[in-house]
C-alpha cells in the first residue's frame, strides 16, 4: 500500500515477482522487475533469450484501486488470457500507472497436475484473443505471442500441418518477427513439450540455493489515442 501511495498516478497498479515452484525446483520471476515506461505486452511476451521464461505478472501479485477495476473491469467471457488482457487495456489508459517491487512476495505453483486456464491448449482461442487487441499492441509482440503461446498451444493439441502452417501465416505477415522469436516459433511449435520441460530442468536444476530475499530460500533449480480516466474519488 505504502507503494501505491507514493506513486504519482491517479491510478496505481502495483505487481511484485513471484517464486514460480515446481516439483523439483523453484526460481524467482520474472528475471528482472518490469520498469516504465516499457509497454506491459513488451514485458510480457517478448524474451531476450531463448532460454528466458520472458515476463511474468500473474494475477494474485496485482494490487489496484476499486475504481480503476469498476472502470476497466476484466472481461466477462474471456476463456482465457484474461489477466493479460487487463493489464495491456487497462495501461493504455492515461493516468494509470505500473509498477513491480523487486521482492518476491508470491508462491506460484507450476508444472504439477491442477487443470488451469492458462494450460488451455486451444491455440485457436489463443490466435483469436491477440488479433482481438491487435491495436494495443505491436507489430513485434504480435509475432513473438504467437511464436510462444500459441505455438505451444498447437503442438499439445496435437493439431496437423495446416495448422501450424496458419499459425505461421499469422506470424510473418500479421506481425514483425525476427530471428529469435522465428527460433522460438520453431521449438515451441515442433519440439515435444516434455524434451522442452526436461533440457528446461538440466538448465535450471543444478543451480544452488540463492537467496530471495527477507525471510525467504530459493531452492534452485502501432500505439492507438490513448483514452483518459477521470478520478472519481480519492
Amino acid at each position: 500500500m505504502h507503494t501505491a501511495h507514493a506513486m504519482p498516478d491517479w491510478f496505481p497498479v502495483v505487481s511484485c515477482r513471484l517464486i514460480a515452484q515446481s516439483p523439483t525446483t523453484s526460481r524467482v520471476l520474472p528475471l528482472k522487475p518490469y520498469q516504465a515506461p516499457q509497454p506491459v505486452a513488451e514485458f510480457l511476451f517478448c524474451r531476450s533469450s531463448l532460454r528466458g521464461p520472458g515476463g511474468v505478472m500473474q494475477t494474485s501479485t496485482l494490487l489496484a484501486p476499486r475504481d480503476l477495476l469498476l472502470a476497466v473491469p476484466f472481461q466477462s467471457g474471456l476463456p482465457l488470457h484474461q489477466d493479460w488482457d487487463w493489464l495491456i487495456r487497462v495501461t493504455s489508459h492515461q493516468g494509470v500507472g505500473l509498477f513491480m517491487l523487486p521482492q518476491p512476495l508470491t508462491l506460484w505453483r507450476v508444472e504439477d497436475t491442477r487443470s488451469t486456464v492458462g494450460r488451455d491448449p486451444s491455440w485457436q482461442r489463443s490466435l483469436s484473443w491477440i488479433r482481438s487487441i491487435r491495436p494495443l499492441v505491436s507489430p513485434r509482440v504480435f509475432s513473438w505471442f504467437v511464436a510462444v503461446q500459441c505455438a505451444w498451444r498447437v503442438q499439445c493439441s496435437h493439431a496437423g500441418p495446416r495448422a501450424r502452417l496458419t499459425l505461421l501465416r499469422a506470424f510473418l505477415f500479421e506481425g514483425n518477427p525476427g530471428l529469435r522469436s522465428f527460433l522460438s516459433f520453431l521449438i515451441f511449435a515442433f519440439v515435444p513439450m516434455r524434451l522442452r520441460q526436461s533440457l528446461r530442468k538440466g538448465i535450471h536444476g543444478d543451480r544452488t540455493q540463492k537467496d530471495a530475499g527477507p525471510g525467504l530460500r530459493l531452492v534452485s533449480s502501432r500505439r492507438p489515442v490513448v483514452p483518459v480516466l477521470r478520478k472519481s474519488s480519492f
